[in-house]
């Protein structure tokens, strides 16, 4: 008969209890704090495909937001829309000033809803690889007495003209924003659809 080679037993202390090895120990925590690394990585990195063949154009966005056939929202209720029109007839004059010329239409729609709207910042900015234009405003919807940050973002791609819209309450927009951020750096236009005739 072979005897059986010892196996290795942790080593009783002198009041009784067992001692690990320290390298064994050293494992399981490094193992553990990747484990942590890792799924604490994923939920602040993962991220979802959007496409849209009627919106034309697709983004990323965060997994932990939820996306409708033209938004995203957070958890906390703050949202991204997007909007996608023709300039199918549009005056020259309308399309070379794109697209600053397009927010005063924008402005109007605000108003609608808002009161009390004011300008935070305006600059130029790139959504898919074109120039575009990113207005911050602050404003509060119907008779709430709570502050909306709204962001405007509108470019101009080929035949069509693009107009985002972010809405978060004042106390979340810098929670909120590098998600929307990340729909916007993610943008990309798809290809135009081929247009069928009007019969």
């Amino acid at each position: 008969m072979i005897a059986s080679e010892p196996r290795h037993r942790p080593e009783p202390s002198a009041q009784g209890r067992w001692i690990l090895p320290l390298s064994v120990v050293a494992a399981a925590l490094l193992a553990a704090g990747a484990w942590y690394l890792f799924a604490a990585g994923r939920a602040r990195t993962g991220s979802r495909a959007f496409e849209s063949a009627s919106l034309g154009c697709r983004f990323d966005y965060p997994a932990a937001m939820t996306a409708g056939p033209n938004f995203v929202r957070s958890r906390a209720g703050s949202f991204l829309t997007i909007e996608r029109h023709s300039l199918s007839g549009a005056q020259k004059d309308f399309v070379a000033a794109l697209p600053d010329a397009l927010f005063p239409q924008v402005m109007i729609q605000l108003d609608q809803s808002y009161r009390e709207i004011e300008e935070v910042s305006r600059g130029p900015t790139s959504l898919g690889g074109q120039r575009g234009l990113e207005v911050v405003l602050k404003g509060k919807a119907g008779l709430s007495s709570s502050v909306t940050i709204i962001t405007v973002d509108i470019v101009h791609a080929e035949e069509w003209v693009y107009v985002l819209r972010a809405y978060s309450p004042e106390n979340r927009d810098a929670a909120d924003r590098p998600d929307f951020d990340r729909v916007r750096r993610s943008l990309a236009f798809l290809d135009p659809p081929k247009k069928t005739p009007i019969r």
